[in-house]
């Protein structure tokens, strides 16, 4: 996919959806108007593939049943968002606030979360293959009958959470402190876990 460049010529970042410059760029007076028109496009499509919402407000909205592939959502704040059979290939998420937010059948595939807030968000019966979550906040955070394979994971505040019933397959663990209740019934021997906090239970 090609993104088009921030027409501010200072500028390195990537023009929003719907403009000729980042969220940042955009007049004061055209913001409000550009962020009714993500959501209304969001709430019409279900093929929603290729488009830049960096540092848009999309909290609350659904993005149940669509295609987010190969789209940028960095810096977003997505609270309480419901991803619930959303198909997610090689999209991101880096520094997105998706505190709250559901992810219950999803595809998620090549995709970044590196340094999102996961705090209270739950991932249900989902294939998340061979993607990022480096620096993310897991706090409260439920990992559940999950394809987690060849993921990685190292966090900025792991507190309070679970991988229960996961394929863990060369799944990457590091500083965090793991045990044999929040990894209940997965297969953690076939992660590769590094600096384990919890280095009497898990090596």
């Amino acid at each position: 996919m090609t993104f088009l460049k921030c027409k501010n010529k200072k500028c390195h970042k990537k023009a929003i959806f719907s403009s000729d410059y980042c969220f940042e760029h955009i007049n004061e007076n055209d913001k409000e108007k550009i962020i009714n028109e993500i959501h209304k496009f969001i709430n019409k499509n279900k093929i929603i593939k290729g488009y830049n919402f960096s540092y848009a407000p999309l909290d609350n909205v659904k993005l149940t049943n669509k295609d987010i592939s190969y789209s940028i959502f960095s810096k977003c704040s997505m609270k309480n968002v419901s991803f619930s059979k959303t198909t997610i290939f090689s999209s991101f998420f880096d520094f997105t606030d998706l505190e709250n937010s559901s992810f219950l059948n999803c595809e998620i595939h090549f995709s970044l979360f590196g340094g999102a807030n996961l705090k209270s968000s739950n991932f249900f019966e989902s294939n998340i293959f061979s993607s990022n979550f480096i620096g993310v906040n897991i706090i409260k955070t439920i990992f559940k009958n999950i394809d987690l394979s060849y993921s990685r994971f190292m966090s900025n505040e792991y507190k309070n959470s679970s991988f229960i019933n996961c394929n863990l397959k060369n799944t990457f663990f590091q500083d965090i402190e793991l045990d044999e209740i929040t990894l209940k019934t997965s297969n953690y021997q076939d992660a590769i876990i590094i600096n384990n906090k919890n280095k009497d239970i898990i090596s």
